[in-house]
């Protein structure tokens, strides 16, 4: 908090980017420790920010008292919140599957949010806190496959595996960008099964 509040007094505009956000609502957010995230996470979002206790500690570390700290304005925060919650769309609903949405390509935003609704997928006291639309992201696009995979060094197992990657079909609805690791762990398979059928 003291850091979001830090460089708010810094600059004009902040952007607080919170990924994950799934997983403070999985089924386990009965713990303590879970509890207390969410505590400051909803204190975040309702921009209930500890402006006093910042105060004190800044003057605390200047050591200086007389020193105002009148330059924060909540107004001034962006947040962006993320996270993969799954099945989203679609007539089939399984907690198996995790990764990015694998349906209709082109969803409306009006649709995206009507599913987002209905599925509750994502609890309603995080869901009201955010004032803009749901955007459902379909990430890899198709063209952007090929640059990834070379990314992740999986074109050069690849070719020494014999694989031809072209022919590979990948569902990241699966397991999302992990998927690359469980294609690295086959292709390292194979190249080490090539190599003892080469021995005499």
């Amino acid at each position: 908090m003291f850091n979001v509040l830090d460089a708010i007094e810094q600059h004009e505009r902040v952007c607080v980017f919170l990924d994950e956000l799934d997983k403070a609502f999985g089924p386990d957010d009965s713990g303590s420790w879970t509890k207390s995230v969410l505590n400051e996470v909803f204190a975040l979002l309702d921009r209930q920010l500890p402006i006093e206790e910042f105060a004190r500690y800044q003057n605390k570390v200047t050591k200086n008292s007389k020193a105002e700290h009148t330059g924060i304005d909540p107004n001034r925060l962006w947040i962006i919140g993320c996270g993969t919650w799954q099945d989203l769309t679609g007539p089939q609903k399984t907690s198996k599957t995790i990764g990015f949405h694998g349906g209709d390509q082109s969803p409306t935003t009006t649709d995206i949010v009507a599913q987002v609704r209905k599925s509750r997928a994502i609890p309603v006291e995080l869901l009201a806190r955010f004032h803009a639309e749901p955007m459902l992201l379909t990430y890899p696009a198709p063209d952007e496959i090929p640059e990834l995979m070379a990314a992740y060094g999986l074109d050069r197992l690849a070719s020494e595996a014999g694989v031809n990657l072209a022919s590979v079909k990948i569902d990241f609805s699966l397991g999302g960008m992990r998927i690359f690791e469980a294609l690295a762990a086959d292709l390292m398979l194979t190249i080490q099964r090539n190599k003892i059928a080469r021995q005499p």
